[in-house]
C-alpha cells in the first residue's frame, strides 16, 4: 500500500478514535460500575456476559466492532481502518531453554519481536532499555554475536539478570541506572541498536529522543501505556 493511502487510513482512524474516545478511554479494572451509564443498551449487553463469553469476545475484536456498530454505525469501519499487512518475519534460531522461568506469553512476545527486528552485521552492541531481569537481552545475546548492555533501575532485577548471564556465559552487562539520568546517556552512546519491548509512556519517548541524539544505527521500539506520562498530552 502506498504511504499516501496509509496516511489517509491513519487520519480516518484517528478521527474515529477521537470522536468515540468516551467509549474506549475508561481504564479497565478502575470502575466499580460500568462507566457507560448513558448507553443502557451497551451496559445491558455487557452485564449478560459471563467470564468465558467475555474471553471469546476479547479474542475477536472485529466481531466486537460489528456488535458496537449496531448502536454506533460508524464503528463498523474499525476492521477496515485497522487492517494492515503483516510485517515480514524472519525466524530466529533460539535455544528454548532460555525461556525457562519466563512467562509463556512474554516469551512468545520476545520471539515475535526479535523475528521482526532488522538485523545488521555491523551491530556490535545492543541496548536493552528498561531490561527488568533481561529476558529480551538473553535471547538477543544467545542469537547474535553482539554484546548487550541492559539498563534497569531496580537493583534486585539487575543482580538476578547479571547472575543468569554469567551462569550461562552470555555477553550481557547490566547497568543499575535510572533511564532518565545523565549516566544512562553514556550507555546509550556506546550502543549501536536500541531495543525496547513494552517501554511505558515517557520511557519510550525519552529513548527515541536520546537514541536519535546519539545517532544510533537502529531503534526497535514496542511502546505501551501511552497515558503514563508526566505531561498532560502525549506528544508522538
Amino acid at each position: 500500500m502506498p504511504n499516501s493511502l496509509y496516511l489517509v487510513q491513519f487520519k480516518q482512524l484517528t478521527e474515529l478514535l477521537v470522536e468515540y474516545q468516551w467509549l474506549w478511554r475508561p481504564m479497565p479494572m478502575a470502575h466499580a460500575r460500568l462507566p457507560w451509564s448513558s448507553c443502557p443498551e451497551l451496559c445491558e449487553w455487557l452485564s449478560t456476559l459471563d467470564i468465558s463469553q467475555a474471553a471469546q469476545w476479547k479474542a475477536a475484536p472485529n466481531q466486537v466492532a460489528e456488535q458496537l456498530a449496531k448502536w454506533w454505525p460508524a464503528l463498523a469501519a474499525i476492521p477496515r481502518l485497522t487492517d494492515v499487512p503483516e510485517a515480514k518475519m524472519a525466524a530466529v534460531a533460539m535455544d528454548e531453554r532460555l525461556g525457562v522461568g519466563v512467562p509463556g506469553r512474554k516469551w512468545a512476545q520476545i520471539r515475535a519481536y526479535l523475528s521482526a527486528v532488522p538485523t545488521q552485521p555491523s551491530t556490535q552492541r545492543y541496548l536493552e532499555w528498561c531490561a527488568g531481569k533481561g529476558y529480551l537481552g538473553r535471547a538477543v545475546a544467545a542469537s547474535t554475536p553482539a554484546r548487550v548492555d541492559s539498563l534497569e533501575w531496580q537493583q534486585a532485577l539487575c543482580e538476578q539478570g547479571q547472575a543468569y548471564a554469567e551462569q550461562h556465559q552470555l555477553p550481557i552487562q547490566f547497568h543499575h541506572l535510572d533511564a532518565f539520568s545523565e549516566a544512562a546517556l553514556s550507555v546509550i552512546h556506546r550502543c549501536d541498536h536500541a531495543l525496547a519491548l513494552h517501554a511505558c509512556g515517557d520511557l519510550h519517548v525519552h529513548l527515541l529522543r536520546q537514541a536519535v541524539a546519539a545517532d544510533l544505527n537502529a531503534i526497535s521500539v514496542s511502546p505501551c501505556c501511552y497515558q503514563l506520562i508526566t505531561g498532560k498530552t502525549y506528544q508522538p
